[in-house]
């Protein structure tokens, strides 16, 4: 089998294989790490480096693995793995869109199987959609810091497309899905815009020189809005009805999957490839990214020696920032005009 995808470091179309793996008495953990304990192999199935380190294993002289029988909880049947994190961002882009792809390669395996191995800390908005999609007695949710290892008579473990690469028709069927769920609303277009942001204290990707850029933001029709002060429902709606988004890096640029077509997004990032702006290419938006200068806190950063230079405050040059608003605007009402 293979997956059309779009690979968002060049923007172009690429085509990748998918399969799914049967591994009799295979094992899985609270990483979704895999383990075949006959032959001694292990698979991290992992892109994010913090999360592929190997975990709960010993090693053999021949380089393979051994796990203690003391480790492993066994269970009866089959088992999906399919894995995920909590964050927003991971559960609509990555373990969504994968379900989506087995039900569209495997639909009578997905429904075959005796279990569906899940992440563990689960919000109210995933646990809505995964009671449509499963019976709860169906579901084993692993938390993050559970250290066994579960085995099953069978194991199925679904490829996953790299975190570079994003298959629309699975994204699609994502979004048809959820928006299947919400009560029915107005599905008009607001007049302004909305501008994503978060609140302090806490230095976290938040808009550092917000003194010059907030009233650029005003006077370009762009409203501020923070995330925790809306349900994911609520959120997904404030998407599906601006004509123009904009925000920092981060896992609420998510709710793009519920754009409506035509919409201009402005993605302010410290990065490039940004996966927010292939997001926005893929769906067909019209994504403009800005570059970003990064802000540290050296008093919080001395205070929390983990904390990662990643998620330092944006403060985006104001200029740029205006010019970026008047390109975005024009190019929706360019949409509205042909298209609309």
């Amino acid at each position: 089998m293979t997956v059309d995808t779009v690979n968002f470091s060049k923007l172009d179309e690429e085509a990748l294989p998918f399969s799914i793996a049967q591994v009799d008495h295979g094992l899985v953990n609270s990483r979704f790490h895999m383990a075949d304990p006959e032959v001694g192999a292990y698979v991290p199935d992992q892109q994010n480096t913090v999360f592929r380190n190997v975990f709960a294993v010993d090693e053999t002289e021949d380089g393979n693995v051994s796990i203690s029988e003391d480790q492993i909880v066994r269970h009866a049947g089959s088992a999906l793995v399919i894995g995920g994190h909590r964050n927003h961002w991971h559960f609509l882009i990555n373990f969504m869109p994968r379900l989506m792809q087995i039900e569209i390669f495997a639909k009578d395996l997905l429904e075959s199987v005796d279990t569906i191995v899940i992440h563990g800390e689960i919000s109210g908005f995933q646990e809505v959609i995964l009671k449509e999609l499963f019976p709860e007695e169906k579901l084993l949710k692993l938390s993050k810091n559970e250290k066994t290892w579960h085995q099953f008579d069978t194991l199925y473990f679904p490829s996953m497309v790299f975190n570079t690469h994003y298959h629309l028709e699975a994204l699609q069927k994502t979004r048809d899905f959820i928006l299947s769920l919400l009560p029915p609303a107005d599905m008009s277009t607001d007049s302004k815009g909305i501008f994503v942001d978060r609140k302090f204290p806490t230095p976290r990707r938040r808009l550092a020189n917000g003194r010059v850029v907030l009233p650029i933001l005003e006077k370009r029709n762009i409203q501020r809005v923070f995330s925790e002060d809306y349900t994911a429902q609520e959120q997904i709606m404030l998407f599906h009805k601006a004509p123009v988004v904009v925000g920092l890096h981060g896992a609420g640029f998510a709710n793009l999957l519920f754009c409506k077509p035509g919409a201009s997004v402005v993605i302010i990032d410290y990065k490039w490839p940004s996966e927010m702006y292939g997001l926005a290419y893929v769906l067909g938006l019209n994504p403009i990214q800005l570059l970003a200068r990064q802000v540290a806190d050296a008093k919080y950063e001395a205070k929390n020696p983990g904390f990662q230079p990643r998620l330092r405050d944006f403060a985006p040059n104001h200029k740029q920032v205006d010019a970026a608003l008047c390109t975005a605007w024009m190019l929706r009402e360019k949409y509205t005009a042909t298209d609309g």
